[in-house]
């Protein structure tokens, strides 16, 4: 029996029918639960076996999820957050949220990690337009007004990439001469910086390599281990967006070429 369908077996004993699992790559499972987010996304679970125990992760896409709406970095919400990993008694690491667990546990803690996302989400819901950083509309609306004509799109999906509904890019031009998008990250928190490298990997992993653009809000504000990370990965970045926006609209007008 094939280690897929003996991880079906399991959770069919455990969990009934209501689950459906898929293979992301060899080892890795995306098991998909009758759970979502407000925007009606399927919680992003993903099971890999280790011996005899299981690891349930989820990769940083439940917080890259959170960081559309939140500002995960302000201290109120790094001690929520905080406060809910312990309560729950999972980890995290670079922002991918984990538990390890046997055989026989494995619906319990599927139970604790799908508890530990609901309860993430709903901090965007607490002082959501309070806590929403400027800066993401901001750069929205600059891009939208300069290249609306070039294609310009939020929320980019790109086809050419496995799961590409859990890779989005937040921001893209499209109606390049080369036919090659452009694809524009904005970064405005070290939880953020974090997404963008975990997006950009899956890209390159996949052999897709369009124009891989970063724009931080103030890249002071990100610690020099976190950017160092993403730096490697992108094509160009722009230190901050404030009066910088004159050379950013140049530098892309130029890559419509």
């Amino acid at each position: 029996m094939s280690e897929l369908l003996e991880i079906k077996e399991i959770l069919k004993e455990q969990y009934l029918d209501m689950f459906d699992l898929k293979t992301v790559r060899p080892g890795i499972y995306q098991i998909l639960l009758p759970y979502y987010y407000p925007d009606g996304d399927i919680y992003e679970i993903f099971l890999q076996k280790e011996e005899d125990n299981f690891i349930i992760q989820d990769y940083g896409l439940s917080l890259m999820k959170l960081s559309y709406d939140t500002d995960t970095e302000s201290d109120s919400k790094k001690e929520l957050i905080k406060r809910i990993l312990s309560e729950n008694q999972v980890t995290m690491d670079d922002g991918n949220i984990s538990v390890s667990t046997k055989v026989e546990s494995l619906i319990p803690n599927l139970m604790v990690m799908t508890d530990t996302i609901t309860k993430l989400t709903s901090l965007n819901l607490l002082n959501r337009k309070i806590s929403k950083n400027p800066f993401y509309e901001l750069l929205e609306e600059f891009l939208s007004s300069k290249f609306i004509d070039a294609g310009f799109e939020k929320k980019f999906l790109p086809s050419e990439v496995p799961f590409a509904e859990d890779y989005l890019a937040p921001m893209a031009i499209t109606k390049t001469k080369r036919n090659v998008p452009i694809c524009i990250f904005p970064i405005a928190s070290n939880d953020r910086c974090d997404q963008v490298t975990i997006t950009v990997q899956h890209y390159l992993l996949s052999k897709y390599h369009p124009l891989l653009i970063g724009i931080y809000d103030n890249m002071e504000d990100i610690t020099p281990k976190k950017s160092a990370k993403v730096t490697n990965l992108l094509d160009k970045q722009f230190s901050y967006l404030n009066k910088n926006e004159e050379y950013i609209a140049e530098y892309l007008s130029e890559k419509l070429n």
